[in-house]
């Protein structure tokens, strides 16, 4: 009820009722035209409105027009969002008052004696009156109709309008890919385009919220593409200074979400995508939306593991072990303490929650961690001994020593082990002789 009164369709509808009551009430023309001399006042009413209705008439169709190709910019379905029933509903109605009032002015020439229409117990209606009608209800329309288009023309409205029709058809059972998919792809790269981080936004989040519903309704495939199709948007423009962080929060969202719906797979896919936007990030030194993706990464795996969703919680892990890799490699060193303190979060979160699988795989990945910073970041590699040492308190010995055996070995990684035992555990590893360091 709130949102009809809000609508200014509806004030222009009672304003023309009001507008009627009062031709029909207060116009009064000649019922006969023998009570004139001369008829050329309603001729000429009757030709300037059939020429004031064709010339607004080409004058709205082309604005439309104009309006929807400025927006087509961002996708082709912009169109389709103009020239839709009520346009043509509308512009029939110019049509038709035009011919109305062209016939009526033809009828006059005729100079019938009685020139009105009469309705049941009702005062005659000269036709001129119903001209003038059509007339004020076609210009009245003109302000809604024109003011629609803020709304219709708006890219951040379609893609919002977009992902609702998508959500709508998966949840009627659709058993293809929904066909705004595809719209809302082209507004996010032609809003990233044009700058517009805004509509980026939005259309990344009714993405998003498409491939969610996608998994909420068992369509694990189209899921999985709809999170590549994000992920693939987010490499595409992890060079710009905003894009990237905007796709990394809508994939958290998502996951978040997922984790909390106990939906498994669908949440480590999102961890996946989150961690492959990071890897494009490092591979071009972008060292801010690496860090962003550890730290999200981190605390998506530690509301798996809050959640028991062991899948996912082993994918951030073994993400961030990766990630840390590829940043030690890279030289990023600030991004390579963080994925170590990330891991560590991850690792004591399952610990604590008896969830063995994953504390492996956070200690295999600290464990690689050490020997590539070893190997590369030599001034990290106290960073990595540290967490890795708050991670035993937790998970114990046994179980950090179980996992070394299960990380690939190399010459870094035993250079490594031999520095941690001996500035944790004060003890030489086995084989090795008194004496001898890291």
């Amino acid at each position: 009820m709130l949102s009809v009164l809000r609508s200014l369709w509806t004030y222009v509808g009672i304003g023309l009722l009001v507008f009627y009551v009062l031709l029909y009430a207060l116009l009064d023309l000649p019922a006969s035209l023998q009570d004139t001399a001369s008829v050329d006042p309603v001729r000429t009413l009757l030709g300037a409105l059939v020429t004031g209705l064709i010339t607004a008439q080409a004058l709205v169709f082309t604005i439309t027009l104009v309006a929807a190709q400025l927006n087509a910019r961002y996708t082709h379905r912009m169109v389709t969002r103009v020239f839709t029933w009520p346009t043509a509903l509308y512009m029939g109605l110019f049509i038709g008052s035009s011919i109305y009032s062209a016939v009526v002015l033809a009828a006059l020439s005729n100079r019938s004696a009685d020139f009105t229409i009469h309705l049941l117990a009702l005062k005659p209606i000269h036709p001129a009156s119903i001209a003038l009608a059509l007339a004020g209800t076609c210009l009245a329309l003109l302000v809604p109709y024109l003011w629609s288009f803020r709304r219709r023309l708006d890219p951040e409205q379609m893609a919002l309008d977009e992902g609702r029709r998508a959500v709508s058809r998966l949840r009627r059972g659709a058993s293809t890919e929904p066909r705004e998919v595809a719209a809302l792809d082209n507004i996010v790269m032609s809003a990233y385009g044009y700058k517009d981080y805004d509509t980026f936004a939005r259309g990344t989040e009714q993405l998003a919220r498409v491939g969610q519903e996608a998994w909420r309704r068992s369509r694990s495939e189209l899921g999985e593409s709809i999170f590549r199709r994000i992920a693939h948007i987010g490499i595409a423009t992890v060079d710009d200074p905003r894009a990237p962080s905007q796709v990394i929060d809508v994939l958290y969202k998502t996951g978040a979400g997922l984790v909390s719906e106990g939906i498994q797979e669908a949440s480590r896919q999102a961890a996946a995508a989150i961690y492959e936007i990071g890897e494009a990030a490092v591979d071009k030194g972008v060292d801010g939306v690496a860090r962003q993706v550890g730290f999200i990464l981190s605390d998506l795996g530690s509301q798996a593991a809050e959640q028991g969703l062991v899948a996912t919680a082993e994918q951030a892990a073994y993400s961030l072990g990766s990630l840390g890799a590829k940043t030690s490699q890279r030289g990023l060193e600030d991004s390579t303490r963080q994925v170590a303190v990330f891991l560590r979060r991850v690792g004591v979160k399952a610990a604590e929650q008896k969830l063995d699988l994953v504390t492996r795989q956070a200690l295999v990945s600290v464990w690689s961690l050490g020997a590539h910073t070893t190997r590369h970041l030599p001034g990290c590699a106290e960073v990595v001994v540290r967490e890795l040492e708050m991670l035993e308190q937790i998970a114990g010995s046994q179980l950090v020593d179980s996992s070394y055996l299960s990380t690939p070995g190399s010459r870094e990684l035993e250079e490594f082990r031999v520095r941690y035992l001996q500035e944790v555990r004060g003890e030489q590893p086995v084989g090795e002789p008194e004496g001898t360091g890291s």
